[in-house]
C-alpha cells in the first residue's frame, strides 16, 4: 500500500509503501519496488530491513530499469514492513501506477519460482499527481529568419540575437515556473529537406527551456520548429526562412585589398585619414592606406591580376607600411615603409610605445608569402618575382612551382637593407641604377649616397 495516494506535480514529496506477508507459511525477505516513469527516487529507508536506491533493477516479464531495493525483510506470515521515500514527482497531472516484485530470499536471489504473488485486489500501487500541473508547451520567443549554419534567434538574421524559447504552461495556459520538464525540438515543416544542429533537448528552468545554438543546414522558406515534452500537449512555431549568407567582397585590384591581424597589435590608418585604428579582424582597405605592423604580424590578400580573377597571399610584421598597387605595367601589389607609427597609441589597454620606438629612424618590414610584390624603402626596392620571372631567370625552383620568398626591407643611415632567407629577391638599387637579384642568403645595401 501506498501512501498518500495524492501528490502535487513537480514537487518533492515522502512516499510509504507498507508491505504485509500474507502466505500462510512463507517468509517475505526482499523485494524491488519499482518507480513510474517521470518521478524520481532520492533516498529510501525501511523498517525492519535495510534499503538503498539502484540505477538499474530486473523485474520478470519488464525491461530493467531504476527501483528501491529493500534487503533482509525477514517478514512471518501477518508480519509487514513500512519502506519511507524521498520522491520528485512529475509535472503532469496523471495516475501513476509503482511496480513491485518480491521473493521468500531475503537476498532477493532464487528463481522465479521463489518469487511472492501480489495481492492486487487489495493493494494499492497508484500515485495520483494533482495541480498545478504542466499540460502543454508553448513558444515564447520564436524563431526568426536566419542564414546556414549560423544561430537562429529571436531576431531575423542576427546569431546574436535572444535564443528561442518554449515555456511549460499548465491547465489554465500560464507559465508553470515550478516545471523542469525536458522539452526536445525538432523540424516541423521542412521544405527542402535540411537537418537541425544544435542542443535539441533541454530541461526547463523556471519553466522555460532555452535553445541557444539551433541551426540548420539547407536553405529554403517555411520552415518550423516543433516542440514536444513527455505527456504534454507539444506546439509548433512561427515559419521562419534559412538563406544561404551574402558572399563578402573580394579584393579589387587598384582599388582594395583584405587584411587579418595573426597576432599581436596590429593597426590601419584609412586612406586620406589621420588615425589609426585597431585592426579587430578580416577587413578589406583601400590602396592607399597604411598599415603598423610594428607590434604584430597581418595577413594581405591582394588580387594578383587587373582582372581579379586571381589572389596572392603574404605575411608582413616588423613596421609600418603604405599599400599601393601598380597602375601600369606587370600587375604588383607595393609595400612602402611609412615614416609614423600609431598602432600602440590606437589599441585600448595597450601601454604607450617608449620614444626610442615612435620616432625610430629606421623603418623596417619583414614579408613571407607567394605572389608578386614589392617592397620600398628610402633608396631601393625589393621585387619577388612570378612564376614567368622565376622561369626566365632559370630560378631552380621554378620548375616546383614553389614561389614563397621570405625578406626583409630595411631603412637605415647608410641606405635600403634587403636580406633574403628564402626565394628570390630582384633589388632595384635607387641611387647605382642597376638591379641586383638576390636568392636565399644573401644581403645587399643600397647606398644612400655614390
Amino acid at each position: 500500500m501506498l501512501s498518500p495516494v495524492t501528490a502535487a506535480a513537480d514537487s518533492t514529496v515522502t512516499i510509504t509503501g507498507t508491505l504485509t506477508n500474507e502466505t500462510a507459511h512463507q517468509q517475505l525477505g526482499s523485494a524491488n519496488l519499482f518507480w513510474p516513469s517521470g518521478f524520481d527516487v532520492t533516498a529510501a529507508s525501511v523498517s525492519p530491513g535495510s534499503a538503498s536506491v539502484a540505477a538499474s533493477c530486473s523485474l520478470n516479464g519488464f525491461a530493467a530499469g531504476p527501483c528501491v531495493q529493500l534487503r533482509t525483510l525477514s517478514l512471518a506470515p501477518g508480519e509487514s514492513a513500512t519502506a519511507t521515500m524521498t520522491v520528485k514527482t512529475p509535472s503532469p497531472c496523471a495516475s501513476y501506477t509503482w511496480q513491485i516484485e518480491a521473493k521468500q530470499a531475503n537476498s532477493f536471489s532464487g528463481t522465479p519460482g521463489n518469487d511472492l504473488d501480489l495481492d492486487s485486489a487489495n493493494s494499492s500501487l497508484t500515485t495520483q499527481v494533482t495541480s498545478p500541473c504542466a499540460t502543454s508547451v508553448a513558444f515564447d520567443t520564436q524563431p526568426h529568419n536566419a542564414f546556414v549554419g549560423e544561430h537562429i534567434t529571436g531576431t531575423d538574421l542576427d546569431p546574436t540575437g535572444p535564443p528561442p524559447t518554449v515555456d511549460v504552461l499548465d491547465e489554465n495556459g500560464n507559465l508553470l515556473p515550478s516545471s523542469k520538464a525536458p522539452i526536445t525540438v525538432a523540424l516541423g515543416d521542412n521544405p527542402t529537406g535540411g537537418r537541425l544542429a544544435g542542443t535539441k533537448t533541454v530541461n526547463a528552468s523556471g519553466g522555460v527551456a532555452t535553445f541557444s545554438d539551433l541551426s540548420v543546414d539547407t536553405p529554403g522558406d517555411g520552415y518550423t520548429l516543433a516542440a514536444s515534452s513527455p505527456d504534454l500537449t507539444g506546439a509548433t512555431s512561427a515559419a521562419f526562412n534559412i538563406s544561404t549568407p551574402p558572399t563578402p567582397p573580394e579584393p579589387t585590384y587598384g582599388h582594395t585589398v583584405e587584411v587579418a591581424p595573426v597576432s599581436g597589435d596590429v593597426c590601419v590608418k584609412p586612406k586620406g585619414g589621420t588615425q589609426f585604428q585597431p585592426l579587430g579582424g578580416n577587413a578589406l582597405i583601400h590602396v592607399g592606406s597604411v598599415i603598423d605592423a610594428t607590434n604584430g604580424t597581418v595577413k594581405l590578400r591582394a588580387a594578383k591580376r587587373r582582372n581579379n580573377t586571381q589572389f596572392q597571399h603574404a605575411k608582413f610584421s616588423l613596421g609600418p607600411f603604405l599599400v599601393a598597387q601598380a597602375k601600369h605595367g606587370r600587375p604588383y601589389t607595393k609595400l612602402t615603409l611609412a615614416g609614423s607609427t600609431g598602432c600602440t597609441q590606437a589599441t585600448a589597454g595597450a601601454k604607450a610605445a617608449p620614444s626610442y620606438l615612435r620616432h625610430r629612424r629606421h623603418r623596417r618590414v619583414y614579408g613571407s608569402g607567394s605572389g608578386n610584390y614589392r617592397t620600398s624603402g628610402h633608396h631601393g626596392s625589393g621585387s619577388t618575382i612570378g612564376e614567368r620571372q622565376a622561369a626566365e631567370l632559370q630560378e631552380p625552383f621554378a620548375s616546383t612551382r614553389s614561389r614563397r620568398t621570405k625578406w626583409l626591407t630595411a631603412n637605415r643611415h647608410g641606405g635600403t637593407f634587403f636580406r633574403v632567407d628564402k626565394g628570390t629577391l630582384v633589388v632595384h638599387d635607387f641611387t647605382l641604377h642597376h638591379k641586383v637579384t638576390l636568392h636565399a642568403g644573401q644581403s645587399y645595401l643600397a647606398p644612400a649616397n655614390r
